[in-house]
């Protein structure tokens, strides 16, 4: 397997981490994150204190929501790994579909949900398992877009950058004029 830093995903994680790293230091926050050649705990370390009450973990998702479900979501492994944390985790969708950045706390997100779609009724979180023998599909954990808050719009270019980068077939069925 190559570097780390080398895989698609990284590099489409990467970008959208740094667009998520320009939004917290615009409002205020100050930030850290990971300088290594590996996978990491998580992503970003965000406080405006530099004080422990107010510090909280910022996970980052680049992806696309769901087009048959209003919802999005993300690996069950990575979910766990959030849960167990000590310090409060946000998640951060950069949904270049959209053109949006939305999220929030982990807590909110877990908070059981109904939604109504297509006339049928959906219990949130919803936790699938992965598909035996087929690595790419793996367990997942969605949210409803519902639960989500609005964190910023993504301008033309990071959105035109995001879809090029991106392996969804989101951008290569539904292009667009960006």
């Amino acid at each position: 397997m190559g570097n780390f830093k080398e895989l698609d995903t990284t590099k489409l994680g990467e970008y959208a981490e740094s667009l998520v790293v320009e939004y917290l230091i615009e409002v205020g926050y100050n930030i850290a994150t990971w300088q290594v050649d590996a996978s990491h705990p998580f992503d970003i370390l965000a406080t405006k204190t530099n004080h422990y009450a107010d510090m909280f973990i910022v996970e980052v998702k680049a992806k696309a929501h769901r087009w048959k479900y209003p919802d999005t979501g993300f690996d069950l492994d990575d979910f766990e790994k959030y849960v167990g944390m000590s310090i409060p985790v946000k998640i951060f969708f950069v949904d270049p579909e959209k053109g949006k950045m939305y999220g929030n706390t982990l807590d909110n997100l877990i908070q059981k949900r109904e939604v109504y779609h297509k006339g049928e009724k959906i219990e949130y979180p919803i936790f699938t398992k992965a598909k035996e023998g087929d690595s790419r599909y793996k367990a997942k954990v969605f949210f409803p877009l519902e639960a989500m808050l609005p964190i910023a719009d993504l301008r033309e270019d990071e959105i035109k950058k995001l879809k090029s980068m991106t392996s969804s077939n989101h951008s290569k069925k539904y292009k667009t004029s960006a």
